[in-house]
């Protein structure tokens, strides 16, 4: 008894202070109406949206929330109503959702589940830099089948001790390695062969692969040597001394000797950019100071590129000798690796270059698998059997053959089945095979295309359950072809052309009726610019006339010059019509001028200066307005409606707490 005593006595608490506590900031009401409302929570979301981020949102006017609540309002009462009328099973929205559903969740599916992470994976990838050794064995030369057996005995021989240095120079087949070790040197992402690349980033330091990799030179054995966190990009000056020559022959000593001297008087405190301007043979870089800007790895020369990124801004290097004489390195910056989103769509336009077909096949591949998918390989040639002649075109539909095979089953996925039914239209509207004759293989292919779809389909099916974000876009899809029905039905269909109505706007916006100025024009033009300066002299000078050049183009007689007739054009952001158009007289010309890719002389015909357009003439504008103004008319007529039916309350003063939420 005690214990219902004291029961009810906290629940009577709780209710009291419950009714005193606070409406948390999300759940406050901006309007409702019979069974539903909005919310600041779902308030806040959509003006963000609609305005270009929360930021955007935050500074925005009072009366613009004002706005903004009302059509959202509006929204959601059309929706309500498009519910009840039963619009959700209109054959027509269902179809064109289904169809939009099928389209966005293949293209959803493959960027979400496919691209994106591959493009993250890469992305991890060029934080680091491997060095990888390689033994090419050429399939060119010795067949697939014994380069590949040559590649595993070399892998088992390394495995045993075998040195990889002695057996590169020996059995690998590309030179410019081969005596070095086999060394491609450092390389991190999207600068190899994708299968080398996927192979050296699994291989720890010191290891061989344990397969060769198949590329289209050939069997690689690959060994990587080094790994290291990456250095991105590196801003350097440098000075460089070019071999001194005597009697013909490089003198490497007196080289050094040159460039050792400019290091001392660096070191002693002189200004780099300075010197690199008197003593730099490299005259590219010396006005700037030496300044190479921005690069990456392996775009300078090997000696010059191991020597830098080993070094720290700041740094000066001592002499380093390459190929082109002695360079002496001073580091300016070290660029750090940029965030994912900088590097992402670079990433992946070198993606959908290079892995993206290989890793599309696989990934459409595994959801056959995931959903059981079975091509019924005995039916399709019994089928193909009977298609004699047949081929994928809408008279197909109408023959004995397909009407005595048409529900057959071809293929299962999942629980649905197609049957010839579905793969004959779906054939008669693929570009590949219109008009092509049927036959097993191209129903097979058929087949293996038309599995992919339904496989994405299902996939997406399922995904509407579990992606919150492709939920939402195929709710504001579906929401939108509901609204798209209200509008359709209570606004635009009850729209009918009263030309009364329509020349009463004319008479009230007559201002902006006008035509634009324009001229007719005649023009002799040329590629060759000089050609048209020397013409134009001539006719400035009265030698020749315009007539008789034109005469003498048309008879052929001069090469290289072209002329057209009367030709109109509009005046505005026309520098040719611009210029004839300022011309005087009917006859007059204009000076040169480039029209395009040509030169011309216009020669003015007519001008048509702007005046105002008939009624006629205006008649397209107007309608265009007069249905903006029924539209808003009949739109207002219907949120009102709608407002009186779903008893419609707003909270407008409740918006000054608009993303201004009470801390706890």
């Amino acid at each position: 008894m005690m214990r219902r005593k004291v029961l009810a006595i906290f629940l009577v608490v709780a209710i009291l202070f419950g009714g005193c506590s606070s409406v948390r900031h999300s759940d406050i009401t901006l309007s409702k109406y019979d069974v539903g409302k909005v919310t600041m929570g779902e308030f806040e979301k959509k003006y963000a949206e609609s305005a270009g981020g929360i930021e955007k949102a935050k500074k925005d006017s009072i009366e613009n929330y004002k706005k903004f609540l009302k059509l959202y309002t509006d929204y959601k009462l059309k929706l309500r109503n498009a519910k009840i009328r039963g619009y959700e099973n209109d054959p027509d929205i269902k179809k064109e959702y289904n169809d939009y559903f099928k389209e966005i969740g293949e293209s959803y599916i493959i960027e979400k589940k496919l691209v994106e992470p591959a493009l993250k994976k890469l992305y991890e990838r060029g934080k680091e830099e491997i060095r990888v050794s390689h033994i090419l064995i050429r399939t060119d030369k010795r067949g697939d089948k014994a380069a590949k057996e040559l590649a595993y005995q070399l892998i088992d021989s390394l495995k045993h001790g075998a040195d990889f240095a002695e057996l590169a120079k020996k059995y690998s087949e590309h030179i410019y390695t081969k005596n070095n070790g086999g060394d491609l040197y450092y390389i991190t992402v999207n600068q190899i062969i994708p299968a080398i690349e996927d192979a050296m980033y699994k291989t720890p330091v010191g290891e061989v692969y344990p397969e060769p990799v198949k590329t289209p030179y050939g069997y690689h054995i690959i060994k990587v040597t080094e790994r290291q966190p990456r250095v991105y990009k590196i801003r350097a000056r440098h000075i460089l001394v070019k071999y001194i020559k005597k009697d013909g022959k490089i003198d490497t000593a007196a080289t050094l000797a040159k460039a050792e001297e400019i290091y001392e008087k660096i070191k002693n405190g002189g200004d780099f950019a300075k010197l690199a301007k008197e003593y730099s043979d490299d005259k590219g870089s010396a006005k700037n100071g030496g300044d190479l800007g921005y690069f990456q790895r392996r775009q300078m020369v090997k000696p010059f590129d191991e020597a830098v990124f080993k070094m720290k801004p700041g740094e000066v290097s001592k002499p380093v000798q390459t190929r082109y004489g002695f360079h002496i390195i001073k580091v300016e910056e070290i660029k750090p690796y940029p965030e994912y989103a900088k590097l992402k769509n670079k990433l992946k336009d070198k993606y959908m270059k290079t892995r993206y077909k290989n890793d599309l096949k696989a990934f459409v591949d595994s959801l056959k698998k995931k959903y059981d998918f079975k091509i019924d390989t005995k039916t399709l040639n019994l089928i193909a059997s009977k298609a004699k002649d047949v081929k994928f075109e809408e008279k197909v539909l109408e023959t004995p053959f397909f009407k005595e095979n048409k529900q057959s089953i071809i293929f299962r996925i999942d629980d649905t089945q197609a049957n010839l039914d579905t793969l004959i239209r779906f054939g008669i509207n693929d570009a590949e095979m219109q008009g092509k004759t049927i036959d097993y293989p191209r129903m097979k292919k058929l087949a293996d295309k038309l599995g992919e779809k339904y496989a994405f389909y299902i996939e997406a099916k399922q995904l509407v359950k579990t992606d919150s974000v492709f939920a939402s876009l195929m709710k504001e899809y579906k929401d939108g072809l509901l609204i798209f029905k209200i509008q359709q039905e209570d606004v635009w269909n009850k729209i009918k052309i009263d030309t009364n109505a329509v020349r009463k706007i004319y008479e009230e916006n007559k201002a902006d009726c006008f035509t634009k100025d324009k001229v007719i024009f005649d023009m002799i033009f040329s590629k060759n610019d000089s050609l048209i300066a020397a013409i134009y002299k001539d006719l400035a000078k009265g030698k020749v006339t315009y007539d008789a050049l034109v005469d003498s183009i048309n008879a052929g007689k001069i090469d290289g010059l072209r002329f057209k007739e009367k030709s109109e054009r509009a005046v505005a952001n026309n520098p040719v019509a611009q210029a004839a158009f300022g011309l005087q007289e009917p006859g007059d010309f204009a000076a040169p001028i480039d029209a395009g890719g040509v030169w011309g002389i216009p020669r003015l015909v007519e001008k048509l200066p702007s005046r105002q357009k008939t009624f006629e003439e205006c008649f397209p504008e107007m309608v265009s307005k007069y249905q903006d103004i029924e539209t808003k008319r009949l739109t207002d007529e219907l949120n009102k409606k709608l407002e009186d039916i779903y008893n419609v309350e707003y909270y407008y003063d409740e918006l000054q707490k608009a993303y201004k939420p009470e801390k706890d």
